[in-house]
């Protein structure tokens, strides 16, 4: 049975979170400076549990620089720490778990577990990562690029309501005119002071 590629959130919740399927060739993540990476590479329990596991960057025209590699082949789970990255080996679960921490601007580019041999190529881990470090991560334009967000980073804007105008019928006193003011009221309007007007009994709008 396949396992799923997974990754791990960093926060207080501990929650999982499934990136991706073995049948995808590379996964993106997006994370601020400062920030840790966790990935969980899944492996063979019958195939890889006596193996060394390792944890790469890929470099364009030149050999994947190694980053850190486990030593154990027991068969137990082992535990490295190199530098800013921590290796996990559990081989009764066939995963191996990667985090990089104090993550910076020159850490994007692409990874990959592999399983280790000293004298031949490696076995490759499907899939591929794909890391992205943005220096600010609440920036609008790394947002819309990336396509992701921090709880504490969202916004909800409330939502705009549009009132459709209504019109009302609204009962109007009559106003009585003589003949000769009729002129005088072609331009009236609110707030506006009748002069000249003659035998007028009231007006208004109401």
């Amino acid at each position: 049975r396949k396992r799923g590629f997974l990754t791990e959130s960093n926060s207080d919740s501990l929650l999982t979170e499934l990136q991706a399927a073995n049948e995808q060739n590379e996964v993106t993540f997006i994370k601020g400076e400062g920030d840790t990476l966790n990935v969980i590479c899944p492996s063979s329990t019958e195939k890889y549990a006596f193996t060394q596991k390792a944890w790469q960057r890929l470099v364009d025209g030149r050999e994947p620089q190694m980053l850190a590699v486990t030593e154990s082949t027991s068969g137990d789970t082992s535990r490295v720490h190199t530098d800013r990255y921590i290796l996990e080996d559990i081989p009764s679960e066939g995963i191996l778990r990667v985090q990089m921490t104090n993550l910076q601007v020159k850490d994007s580019g692409r990874y990959r577990c592999v399983i280790y041999y000293p004298s031949k190529e490696p076995d490759v881990l499907s899939p591929l990562v794909h890391l992205q470090v943005i220096k600010d991560p609440s920036s609008t334009a790394a947002s819309d690029e990336t396509q992701s967000w921090k709880p504490q980073d969202f916004t909800l804007s409330p939502p705009t309501t549009r009132t459709q105008s209504r019109h009302v019928t609204r009962p109007r006193t009559v106003t009585k005119l003589s003949p000769k003011s009729t002129a005088d009221l072609s331009s009236l309007s609110f707030g506006v002071n009748i002069t000249n007007v003659t035998d007028v009994t009231s007006y208004g709008f109401r």
